[in-house]
Parts: structure tokens; sequence; C-alpha cells
């Protein structure tokens, strides 16, 4: 696929997880337009989405991920606070049913917030 295919497949893919997110969280999420200006190449990055509340959102739309990659992208561009979140989805498969990539220590922050909240943990 040539380059400008690879982009707007990754581009349609950041929408549509604003989309999802937006619908499934009730809150406005958007594309970071930070990371899409081309004049800004030596500059730091930042995440691909806004709007997600304490999550540093790394969108990847490709076959084949390399995960240590893509996480250690998802971490530098993570402010103070943020946990870093690689999402990849594959050709065909929906949105809904997206790989969800975060560090041990951060899904068990998030579980442990779950289990209090339904009574397993104190």
């Amino acid at each position: 696929m040539a380059i400008k295919g690879v982009k707007a497949k990754g581009d349609q893919f950041e929408r549509d997880l604003c989309a999802y997110f937006s619908e499934k969280l009730g809150v406005e999420v958007f594309r970071s337009l930070y990371t899409k200006d081309p004049t800004m190449k030596n500059t730091v990055g930042a995440c691909d989405l806004m709007g997600v509340p304490a999550l540093a959102v790394e969108a990847k739309r490709v076959e084949k991920l390399s995960f240590p990659a893509a996480y250690a992208q998802a971490l530098r561009n993570a402010a103070v606070g943020e946990y870093p979140v690689v999402i990849n989805r594959r050709s065909r498969q929906k949105i809904g049913d997206s790989y969800v990539l975060i560090s041990l220590d951060d899904f068990t922050v998030f579980y442990k917030a779950w289990g209090i909240s339904e009574g397993y943990f104190k």
C-alpha cells in the first residue's frame, strides 16, 4: 500500500476512535492536531487523541505491530499523570474488538478501581 494510503487508513482509525470514545464515554474526544503538523518534525510528539482524561492514546492501524516500539512511543508522548495506552486495529476487525496495550502496573490500577466499585476489593 502506498504511504498516502497507509496514512489515510491511520487517520481514519483515529477519527473512528474519537467517535467510539465520544459515544461510549459521553465526552468530546478529538484528534491531536499537534502530531499532524508536518512543520513540527523535530518537536516532541503528542498522543493521538485528546479528551480522554488520564490516557495518552497511541492509535495504530496496522496488521503487524511492534508492541514494544508502539508502547515506547505512547510512553514518550504521555504527560505526567497520564497512562500510556496503545490501541491497535487490524483489517476487517470491528473497532470494539481492537486490542489495547497497557503496562501490567497500569492495568492493576484500573482493575483495582473497577473491583472496588463492584465490591470485589477493599
